[in-house]
């Protein structure tokens, strides 16, 4: 018996693919409130990055990342990964096969062994 294995590309799947079998429900609200609790931290850190630096045990830390030097850098990674990404876009779709990796050779073990 032959199986059948899907290459699975996180990023091209859960941000292009659609999929209409998959039916989404509203999350219950501890999550959501975690979720929201989160963004807030995030933006917050994100301002104000002095908050995190207090907890820290070395306090009197000097990092300011809006400095033109951070801005750039950061904007030249996301511009650079975007257009990689965007360029092997054809190459990351599901293709079907078997994948032949490690769990192939402990499958085959495991088959002897049952």
């Amino acid at each position: 018996m032959t199986r059948k294995f899907y290459q699975v590309k996180l990023c091209s799947l859960a941000f292009f693919a659609e999929n209409e079998r998959i039916g989404a429900e509203e999350a219950p609200l501890n999550m959501q409130l975690a979720m929201i609790l989160t963004a807030f931290l995030c933006v917050l850190i994100g301002m104000y990055p002095k908050v995190l630096f207090h907890v820290l045990h070395f306090s009197p830390v000097r990092y300011h990342s809006s400095t033109p030097y951070h801005v750039v850098g950061v904007i030249q990674l996301f511009l650079l990964a975007g257009s990689v990404f965007m360029a092997a876009k054809t190459a990351l779709w599901t293709q079907e096969g078997i994948v032949v990796d490690f769990d192939y050779f402990y499958r085959m073990t495991c088959r002897g062994i049952v």
